[in-house]
């Protein structure tokens, strides 16, 4: 016969901040391997039986049914009858049950019974008949029958011999059935009798019947009794078991009733291994039900028994669990850091058990699973409460994390987590390193890594751009296109650490992703950095890079107008002229106002290369370009179109190259008549025809009809 007791594990399921355990009624959750002693019948000769039975059975059964054939007396064939059904019972206990024979064994002797009950009504031996019937339907599993058996045994007998089985087989129904007062009835008529060999037992089964009626200072009692009692002669260690199964389980009742030092003194009295179990049973029932206090106090008495004991870790998590119970934050910070660097840094306990994988390792990473929840969970309550000082708890216990763990599974999330509250805090600057280091673990998932690059770009950006705001400079964002002024010298602008920092992270992003949405935004970005910093060349090529890799995007105009920029800041006007025809043909560059603009820039770009000729003192190539930009740019700007053939008209002539210059100058007569410089055209034009004794020509007619009689009389006087 077995029965249930309770088994409470140390570890304590984790629970968020705030929440508390109420304390509540005990269910019994296991089965015992305790079983009731066997009570003897009456039969005097039962012993010289069964050592017959054990060599002669078969023949006994054989003789008792010779005997019935033969018998006419009516008690003495009830005897045999008796006889015949007790040694079927014999024969299949023997068999211990199994196989259809000893079954059928049961079923002839469980038949013979009913027999003997219908019509023996004067059978001197009916309440061994009623015992064995009842019996027999035990082992047919036929238990309401056996009670009921059991009940007619008592009511017409009640003072038969079989009577505290009767009740004991009562009792342990009753109390599998959950009818706890009812099996506290029939245990009280055995536990009278001291002397009972189940008297211990009725005493154990009497204690948890009280405790699941709510009545723990009953089961208090009775458990105390089991275990002060005297081993019964000839049961000694059925006694031990029962005793040892006492101490285990008062500490049940100990707890309910908050009789906690009573029940440390109990244990300390037990000594030896009682000690430790007794303490950890109150230590696990006092977390339980809330009595933190206690439960602390008993943790830590365990951890003074011995301070490298295996199981050590238990307590000390048990503890942080506690404290976690409680919301007392900064308590179980430091005692999961203490506890952390005992048993998994350099330490003697690490030293005796990390050899030891299979005990060691679950409990490093319980202690990992311990320390990643309670960070996910205030982070979690930080997010919905938004509870400054939260995250900076939760910014702890991540970075107590990655210190122990630095190389898990979950590692990478941890660290992304911590990063996160980082930049929530606008601390941007760590947190974009955060974010970095992250991006750059290979063993992070490949979603989280590419999250990492994002946010670690847009925290350094930030802070690049609160750097930028504090010096009064324009911010970078991916709509700033803003010029710069320009500069004498094209030496590079040092960069900062932070601007650094944001290139090479612009840099990391764009070769890893290049087609994500941002990669156009983050390239233009950096090369508009290098582009403040008169970092041309580089700048030049991240411009040219998001227009050739994303035309469509809006940078792309952006970048375009900035590289032209670029190259008329530094007079390359050659290179101008090529990269704006190059922008003008592309399709995807489609907007009006740029292409009007790119186009002014080419207009200009060949004037100003004209000029820059001119200063270089090639005349003769400075009135070409003139020339050349007049043919293909004259009629789109008719001021500019009268300045450079003017300009082509003096280097001509500088160029000594007078007959090319009067063509020129002719032209802008002609085509100009009320041009600013028409008096000094003509005083040149007259100049040239003198000297080429030209005054009777068509030009001399021409002259004339352009020049006043007044101006003719100042030129040949």
């Amino acid at each position: 016969m077995t029965f249930k007791f309770l088994f409470i594990s140390l570890a304590g399921a984790g629970l968020l901040f705030g929440q508390t355990s109420t304390s509540k009624r005990i269910q019994i959750q296991k089965d015992s391997r305790i079983t009731r002693p066997k009570l003897t019948g009456s039969d005097p000769y039962q012993e010289e039986r069964v050592k017959i039975l054990a060599k002669r059975r078969k023949h006994l059964i054989h003789e008792v049914k010779s005997a019935l054939k033969t018998v006419k007396d009516l008690d003495q064939r009830a005897e045999l009858q008796l006889r015949l059904a007790n040694l079927y019972i014999e024969e299949f206990k023997f068999s211990a049950g199994e196989g259809i024979d000893s079954r059928a064994y049961l079923q002839k002797a469980q038949g013979i019974l009913k027999d003997l009950l219908k019509h023996q009504d004067k059978l001197t031996r009916k309440d061994e008949l009623l015992f064995q019937l009842a019996q027999s339907y035990l082992e047919f599993g036929q238990t309401d029958n056996a009670i009921a058996t059991f009940h007619s045994l008592l009511n017409q007998y009640p003072n038969t011999s079989f009577k505290e089985e009767a009740y004991l087989q009562i009792a342990d129904y009753a109390f599998e059935k959950s009818q706890f007062k009812k099996a506290l009835d029939y245990f009280s008529k055995i536990v009278t009798n001291e002397s009972s060999p189940v008297w211990l037992y009725s005493h154990y089964k009497s204690a948890w019947a009280h405790y699941n009626l709510d009545s723990p200072q009953g089961a208090l009692k009775h458990f105390k009794s089991v275990v002060e009692a005297e081993p019964l002669q000839g049961n000694a260690s059925h006694s031990l078991a029962l005793k040892k199964e006492a101490i285990r389980d008062i500490c049940l009742p100990f707890a309910d009733l908050k009789r906690y030092e009573e029940g440390i003194l109990f244990y300390k009295d037990q000594g030896g291994a009682y000690l430790r179990s007794g303490l950890e049973c109150l230590a696990s029932l006092s977390q339980e039900r809330g009595d933190w206090s206690q439960a602390l106090d008993l943790y830590q008495s365990l951890l003074a028994l011995e301070p490298h004991y295996k199981a050590n870790p238990d307590y000390s998590l048990a503890r942080v669990d506690i404290y976690r119970r409680q919301d007392l934050q900064d308590k179980v910070f430091s005692s999961l850091e203490e506890s952390l660097d005992y048993y998994l840094g350099d330490s003697t306990w690490k030293e005796i058990f990390s050899s030891d994988t299979k005990s060691f390792e679950p409990y490093k990473q319980a202690f990992e699973e311990t320390s990643r929840k309670i960070a996910l969970d205030i982070h979690a309550v930080a997010q919905k409460t938004k509870n400054p000082k939260l995250y900076i708890e939760a910014q702890k216990f991540y970075e107590l994390y990655l210190k122990f763990f630095p190389l898990t599974v979950d590692s990478p999330k941890i660290a992304f987590y911590r990063a996160e509250i980082l930049y929530h805090t606008k601390h941007y600057d760590e947190a974009s390193s955060a974010y970095a280091e992250v991006y750059r673990n290979p063993h992070a998932a490949t979603e989280t890594r590419k999250n990492a690059l994002n946010y670690a770009l847009m925290a350094s950006l930030t802070f690049l751009n609160e750097s930028r705001k504090k010096q009064g400079l324009t911010e970078i964002q991916a709509t700033t296109h803003k010029k710069r002024k320009a500069s004498e010298s094209e030496t590079v602008e040092p960069y900062s650490e932070v601007e650094t920092t944001f290139l090479n992270l612009s840099g990391e992003f764009i070769v890893a992703y290049p087609k994500d949405d941002r990669a156009a935004e983050v390239l233009f970005q950096a090369g508009y950095l290098q582009y403040l910093h008169q970092d041309n060349k580089l700048a030049y090529q991240s411009f040219w890079k998001v227009i050739q890799n994303y035309p469509s995007h809006k940078t792309s105009l952006y970048s375009g107008l900035l590289l032209l920029d670029v190259l008329n800041q530094r007079e390359d006007y050659p290179t101008l002229i090529t990269a704006s025809k190059k922008l003008l043909s592309l399709s995807a560059l489609k907007d009006p106002k740029f292409k009007e603009e790119v186009s002014d820039v080419l207009r200009k770009s060949e004037l100003k290369e004209a000029e820059k000729l001119e200063k270089q003192e090639s005349y003769a190539e400075a009135a070409r370009a003139y020339l050349k930009y007049n043919e293909t740019y004259g009629s789109q700007d008719k001021k500019l179109q009268q300045t450079a053939l003017y300009n082509a008209s003096v280097c001509f002539t500088k160029a000594q190259l007078n007959e090319e210059a009067l063509r020129v100058q002719e032209s802008i007569l002609k085509n100009f008549p009320s041009h600013p410089e028409r008096a000094s055209l003509l005083l040149q034009i007259a100049k040239t025809y003198e000297s080429t004794a030209d005054l009777e020509t068509e030009r001399l007619k021409f002259f004339s009809k352009q020049a006043t009689f007044s101006t003719f009389i100042k030129i040949i006087s």
